[in-house]
């Protein structure tokens, strides 16, 4: 950092971020859930929900912190096959969706404006996608 004093004055503003990040990241969460999934898991926005829900993640946090670095490293590891197969699954989707868009004589909408005086002429296909 260039010397004790900067390397000193770094850590301890440092410390703060990494006192309030974690929490924010937390109560973040909460919300999230509560605003995505929270009327399926019964959840409302009252604060003994949130508390709890806050409370909980800490927990889990706290255990994944106290069992090592074996854990962190798996669920690590776990995590990136899962974005993987997410991406893989979602590419695969788009594609198909795509085949369909075409194989039902639709053409992107960028283009569409530019053939639309050459389609008016006669009558198109209807198409629930793009109206062409």
């Amino acid at each position: 950092m260039g010397n004790r004093f900067r390397g000193w004055l770094t850590a301890w503003l440092n410390l703060p971020g990494l006192i309030t990040v974690p929490g924010a990241i937390t109560i973040g969460t909460a919300f999230f859930f509560q605003g995505t999934f929270g009327g399926l898991a019964g959840m409302t926005t009252s604060a003994g929900h949130i508390v709890t829900f806050v409370a909980v993640i800490t927990i889990m946090q706290a255990l994944f912190n106290h069992l090592g670095i074996r854990v962190t490293t798996f669920l690590t590891g776990f995590s990136g096959y899962v974005i993987f197969a997410t991406t893989a699954v979602l590419v695969v989707a788009l594609i198909n969706y795509n085949r369909r868009w075409i194989s039902r004589g639709c053409v992107p909408l960028s283009t569409f404006r530019a053939k639309r005086a050459a389609v008016s002429s006669r009558k198109a296909t209807a198409c629930r996608f793009c109206s062409c």
